[in-house]
């Protein structure tokens, strides 16, 4: 301990995030910053000789006491040999992982595609049916050991795999399953890795657990530049240049409220969200409902209820869907729909890791000449190409958006 006031006055100390900094939550991050490092040691060394306000996270072991066993602790995360790693998931939850995890299961297609990202795929041992169905977007999962999904889980079947973990949302409750794998020892972690706003964290968290750290600094770096080359475009805009913008979901009258990705996406493209006030997921509403507050576009997620996405090139069924909005009589004066401005918009350019190229679609339509130069297919073929590994033109295959006139071959 003779050493540590040294080590705190000679290095330079980096000060705890702003709450508007995305902050690691894993233990062992003193300084409360987005990465685990030698400055945490420094900043825990501080605490100890009181010279820094603890914070929580400094607890690197989570006994209780903040101690320089957390600064052996932190030294062996930045070395990669902790036996133990402690973090907060996504549901606000303290799970501890035994250090290393070879063995995942997956209960849906999202965490699958992030291990995929971070180049540690190899560690999935059991998917979702839907994943080993989706040959297009997965087809090295096609025959893979399955755990059923996510509503109807073979639990038997995900404990027979033998996980070290098992990845869960953390918006949504499935105890028979969380209860089930922790019953046996399984770790279940709750991540979402769908939603724009914890993406960056999520993935960040999942690169600690698999040692990939820098692979998911490498796809954060890349996102993020290309959210803030959309955002600078869209930044700086009144709220009367907004358009209003009715996004429907799967089915008709179905709105996006603001408690989902369809929201989060329209607002960062630059729109306004006519259901705004609606603070759900999404509900039925009515023809007039929409009518009376007229939008000037309208989005349509046709998610599972036509075909679309990768495993098709035939935009037939968007046309179908867009066809059916534009001639429903109680839309007929609406703005969006005496104008054109009727888009179809695929599900899979708005789950977290895809989102930008969704985004920049929409920023397009709803701002042609603030962002008229983005270009939503070369986002989109990066990430399948650089991130997912796929041989997979988005140019030519694949049904993604639909308008007679901006897309009408589906992409």
């Amino acid at each position: 301990m003779a050493t540590l006031p040294a080590i705190a006055s000679d290095q330079k100390v980096t000060t705890t995030a702003s709450e508007d900094d995305h902050i690691l939550e894993i233990y062992g991050n003193a300084n409360e910053d987005d990465t685990i490092d030698m400055r945490d040691i420094t900043y825990t060394a501080r605490i100890i000789l009181w010279m820094e306000e603890p914070t929580d996270l400094a607890d690197a072991n989570h006994d209780g006491r903040i101690t320089a066993r957390d600064m052996t602790q932190i030294g062996l995360i930045i070395l990669g040999r902790e036996s133990e790693l402690t973090l907060v998931d996504s549901a606000g939850r303290i799970v501890t992982v035994s250090m290393p995890v070879e063995r995942m299961v997956a209960f849906t297609g999202e965490p699958v595609e992030a291990m995929r990202t971070l180049k540690a795929a190899d560690k999935i041992v059991g998917v979702d049916r839907y994943t080993i169905a989706n040959t297009a977007f997965f087809p090295e999962f096609s025959d893979y050991p399955g755990v059923g999904w996510i509503m109807a889980p073979d639990i038997e079947k995900a404990i027979y795999l033998n996980p070290d973990i098992a990845v869960l949302y953390a918006a949504y409750d499935y105890p028979e399953i969380q209860d089930g794998l922790e019953a046996v020892g399984v770790t279940v972690i709750r991540l979402d890795l769908f939603s724009q706003s914890t993406y960056t964290d999520e993935i960040r968290k999942l690169g600690y657990i698999f040692k990939k750290e820098e692979e998911a600094s490498e796809f954060i770096d890349w996102q993020e530049g290309w959210m803030d080359t959309i955002e600078s475009k869209i930044e700086g805009i009144s709220d009367d240049e907004r358009p209003d913008v009715y996004f429907e979901v799967w089915k008709p009258y179905y709105p996006a409220g603001t408690g989902n990705v369809w929201h989060e996406s329209l607002v960062i493209a630059g729109g306004n969200n006519i259901f705004s006030d609606f603070t759900g997921y999404t509900a039925e509403i009515s023809g007039e409902d929409v009518a009376f507050r007229n939008p000037e576009f309208i989005v349509r997620d046709p998610g599972w209820f036509a075909s679309g996405g990768y495993d098709t090139d035939d935009p037939t069924a968007y046309k179908d869907v867009r066809d059916e909005i534009m001639g429903r009589p109680v839309l007929a004066n609406v703005t969006a729909v005496e104008n054109e401005n009727v888009y179809m918009l695929a599900s899979d350019l708005l789950d977290g890791p895809r989102a930008a190229a969704g985004i920049a679609y929409m920023a397009k339509w709803f701002h042609p000449v603030r962002c008229g130069d983005l270009e939503p297919q070369v986002i989109h073929q990066e990430y399948v190409t650089t991130f997912q590994g796929l041989d997979f033109d988005v140019e030519s295959h694949g049904v993604f958006v639909y308008h007679p006139v901006q897309h009408p071959d589906g992409h």
